[in-house]
């Protein structure tokens, strides 16, 4: 999902249900308000949205309003409205214009947690096995680099030793998935 413009969620805006994506690369959208790369919040009493994003590199997304240049999960405080969700596993977000994840200040905010990821500071959800330090990605591009951090310091997942990475190419080599929606081979 590249080069897209909406007001929230540059790439994806998200109401209600669940949502799964997987070996995504989301990269050049821009929000004019909120969530460069993806907006999540509830906007009726029961039905918040649960995003999950597994091997995903989200970068280079701009928010024009200062909010989210990656990411935007926000509550609108509804009476029995339920908090919007966003986890991460083995991601990638850096790069983004402000804030990489965005609407998180004050009690009224949606959820974030990242597992083994690699966010850019200053915020880092809660979660375990997260890096704030350059991914080293090739330069013009999304693909890691031989000295990269995010190189096998992934968390294998159920199902991974038969899937493929966003080329095709397999997504577990020497033993740990990377992190990020590319393998190094």
């Amino acid at each position: 999902m590249t080069g897209n413009e909406a007001q929230n969620g540059g790439a994806i805006f998200v109401t209600r249900g669940s949502y799964s994506m997987e070996n995504c690369l989301v990269s050049g959208n821009t929000a004019l308000v909120e969530g460069g790369a993806l907006y999540a919040t509830s906007t009726d009493y029961a039905y918040a949205p649960c995003v999950t994003l597994n091997n995903c590199t989200i970068i280079d997304n701009e928010s024009a309003g200062g909010t989210g240049g990656a990411i935007s999960v926000t509550w609108n405080q509804t009476p029995y409205s339920s908090k919007p969700t966003c986890h991460l596993a083995n991601s990638i977000l850096w790069a983004n214009s402000t804030a990489q994840i965005g609407g998180l200040i004050g009690t009224d905010t949606g959820i974030v947690s990242a597992t083994n990821s690699c966010i850019q500071g200053p915020f880092m959800p809660a979660g375990t096995g997260n890096i704030s330090v350059d991914p080293l990605l090739e330069c013009g591009g999304w693909h890691l680099l031989l000295n990269s951090p995010c190189r096998n310091a992934g968390l294998n997942l159920d199902g991974m030793e038969t899937q493929t990475d966003l080329e095709g190419n397999p997504r577990i080599l020497f033993g740990t998935v990377d992190i990020g929606a590319h393998e190094l081979a």
